[in-house]
Parts: C-alpha cells; sequence; structure tokens
C-alpha cells in the first residue's frame, strides 16, 4: 500500500513540475523563443553533422580477385583482413565496420591475386559505396 501512495505521489509531482514548465513557457515568450532558437540550433547541427557510414558496398569491378582489404585510422594500426575469401571480380559485397570511426577519413588498403596493391584515403562519411577498378579507387 505504501508504494502505491509514493507512486501516485511522485506521479502528481511530476505532472506539476511539467504543468509549471509548461505554463511558464506559455507565460514567458522570451524565453519561448530562446528554447525554440536553442533547439533549432541542436536540430540543425545533428542534420548537418557527418554521419560516419558503418556500412558500405565494395565492388570489385577489376580483372582480379580481391584477396585483401585492411583499414587503418590516423594513428592506428593496420586492421586484420576483412575478408575470408577471395572477392571475384564483378562481385559485390556488403562491408561493415566493427565499430563507428573516430574520423571520417580512413586509409585502405586493397590487394589482388596479380600483386597489384591499391593505398587509397576514403572519406567515410560521404562514401555508400566503394568501387575497386585496376587502376583506382572512387567511392560516392
Amino acid at each position: 500500500m505504501m508504494a502505491i501512495i509514493k507512486h501516485r505521489v511522485a506521479r502528481a509531482w511530476l505532472r506539476d513540475v511539467f504543468t509549471g514548465l509548461t505554463e511558464s513557457l506559455l507565460r514567458e515568450p522570451t524565453l519561448n523563443k530562446k528554447i525554440v532558437a536553442v533547439l533549432a540550433g541542436v536540430v540543425f547541427a545533428v542534420a548537418a553533422s557527418p554521419s560516419f557510414a558503418d556500412q558500405f558496398l565494395l565492388h570489385n569491378d577489376t580483372h582480379h580477385a580481391i584477396t585483401s582489404f585492411t583499414t587503418k585510422e590516423k594513428g592506428e594500426k593496420w586492421s586484420s583482413n576483412w575478408i575470408k575469401k577471395r572477392i571475384k571480380s564483378g562481385e559485390t559485397w556488403q562491408m561493415e565496420f566493427a565499430k563507428p570511426g573516430k574520423n571520417c577519413v580512413v586509409a585502405v588498403n586493397v590487394k589482388s591475386d596479380d600483386g597489384f596493391v591499391h593505398d587509397y584515403d576514403i572519406n567515410f562519411c560521404k562514401a555508400s559505396e566503394i568501387f575497386i577498378e585496376d587502376e583506382s579507387i572512387t567511392y560516392k
């Protein structure tokens, strides 16, 4: 019984607090404008900030199989090989980071079965697809 009374008292207190805040905002137009301005700024900042693409498509547009795909953030070591099997010519794989990166730009190292090595910096805040070609890496 005591728990029910405490629950009702707490609920009534929260209702009074929110009612009081709402009434204060309606009575105080200056405060209301400030809160709206702050909220608009927060929404704009969140919408404008780039987000790290933790998933992307990797297209093998080369004439060879890709045997290794590793990544490295600035100041870090190279990751282990992301792929267990070879990515055959013409295949597309869904790739996913284990955790979001600290920086948008991440170094990528790709090796193919003909010995060719691609080293490239990719902006993962802008990349949702990576295209490995015989002579270059592009992304969009």
